[in-house]
């Protein structure tokens, strides 16, 4: 009967983390329309878009920055060549944030599963975590 007990008692715990889980990834995707970018955000991605657009890192743009605009590259590129135009660029850094925060929480609840349900907890607290609101 005990056995019955804690059986019982971890899906439960594992029900409520993963309705957790899913409720963080609901409000992520849910804030993505909502915001302001007024510095940084949009900076990321016209950084990354002037590269995409032929500017020569370490000759045309001097920027310590470009280096790590480098990563969103071939995504501007993409969404440029898709649509035409930069017409909802920053919904769409705001999107593949989203879809890399919920890759990167994976990655890390897979790496922790050895320590039980708190590589949930490890996974959502990543996942939450914006760094300075800027979901660009």
């Amino acid at each position: 009967m005990q056995q019955g007990k804690r059986i019982l008692y971890g899906k439960i715990i594992s029900a409520v983390l993963f309705a957790v889980c899913a409720g963080c990834i609901v409000l992520l995707l849910w804030k993505i329309p909502y915001g302001w970018g007024a510095y940084d955000e949009p900076y990321y991605p016209s950084l990354a878009y002037r590269i995409a657009a032929g500017a020569r890192p370490g000759i045309d743009e001097w920027n310590m920055g470009q280096w790590s605009s480098m990563l969103l590259v071939p995504f501007i590129s993409a969404f440029v060549g898709l649509t035409g135009s930069t017409d909802g660029i920053l919904l769409f850094c705001r999107s593949l944030y989203v879809v890399f925060q919920v890759v990167s929480a994976i990655c890390i609840m897979r790496m922790l599963r050895s320590f039980g349900r708190f590589s949930a907890a490890a996974g959502i607290i990543f996942m939450i975590f914006v760094p300075f609101n800027i979901m660009a």
